[in-house]
């Protein structure tokens, strides 16, 4: 059970375990790597990542990932630095960046990949970008923090809610955070190994069922979290322009963006993790699975 904890306080930030497995596909033996993408395609999928942000959202949360294992993980000095060059090798910014791409070649439809480009090259958007990375930044805790506090005093108007909430529903982001969290907790669960003589059997494959009733359980916390960051990360919008935001995610266009980049983030984590995942196992099992609370 302990073993467990350590695996689960991986993703601190996104306060949830989540075991959709299906999002994370391991092929099995025999099967063929997936075609280098189209050229074309490639280049248009690099000018979408980084005139979204993408690129730069899933290196801060490669770094998010390989800092919680490292804080949270009680192992000794040395075992700690093999689980740091570990997840520093297969959690590296550009790896998944490069992934991110790759992926979302494969799955670029010309119109709507167009559509969303102009989307993202308005000057709107650009504010947008711009706002939503500076919100992730590791230094924006403490401005996070006395944020929240203050919502007690100024409560959002009705229509932001609303509107916040359809951003989650059609962003899908609610859902993805608790998919990424499945692409690192359950593959991690399942090199922990088979589960001890005593104790609850939350480890291995028995760890699966355990957290698909956690993802449950989660998904109202998370959808709290997820609304409190986007009512940070877009304060300075006022409500019409968070309308054209919405407006965008809700369009064929922004569904088009927001599927596919939802799998293709999902996918490169998962793919990170199953890498990592002996190295990282070895380590824990080195130190008896010791974490800290």
């Amino acid at each position: 059970m302990r073993r467990a904890g350590a695996v689960l306080g991986l993703l601190g930030a996104l306060a949830c375990a989540s075991p959709a497995l299906a999002a994370v596909p391991r092929p099995g033996p025999g099967v063929a790597a997936p075609a280098a993408p189209d050229p074309a395609a490639l280049r248009a999928a690099a000018d979408l990542v980084e005139a979204s942000g993408l690129g730069r959202q899933l290196e801060r949360l490669a770094a998010r990932v390989r800092d919680d294992l490292r804080q949270r993980h009680g192992a000794s000095p040395a075992d700690a630095a093999a689980i740091d060059r570990a997840t520093a090798r297969h959690f590296d910014g550009e790896r998944l960046v490069a992934l991110a791409r790759a992926g979302l070649a494969r799955r670029l439809q010309p119109a709507p990949a167009a559509g969303a480009l102009a989307w993202f090259r308005t000057p709107l958007a650009r504010r947008i970008v711009v706002l939503e990375l500076d919100a992730i930044e590791p230094g924006q805790t403490p401005a996070l923090e006395a944020f929240v506090e203050g919502l007690a005093r100024t409560r959002p108007s009705a229509r932001r809610l609303a509107l916040l909430g359809r951003l989650d529903d059609a962003g899908r982001a609610t859902e993805t955070s608790l998919d990424v969290a499945a692409a690192v907790v359950a593959t991690l669960a399942r090199a922990l190994g088979p589960p001890a003589p005593a104790g609850p059997a939350v480890r291995g494959a028995a760890a699966e069922p355990w957290l698909l009733e956690r993802r449950a359980r989660a998904w109202d916390r998370m959808r709290e979290v997820t609304l409190l960051g986007m009512l940070f990360a877009y304060r300075a919008l006022a409500d019409d322009e968070l309308e054209r935001l919405v407006a965008f995610v809700e369009s064929d266009a922004g569904q088009w963006f927001v599927n596919a980049t939802s799998e293709v983030v999902v996918r490169a984590l998962g793919a990170a993790t199953e890498e990592s995942a002996p190295e990282v196992a070895r380590a824990m099992h080195r130190t008896g699975g010791r974490t800290r609370r």
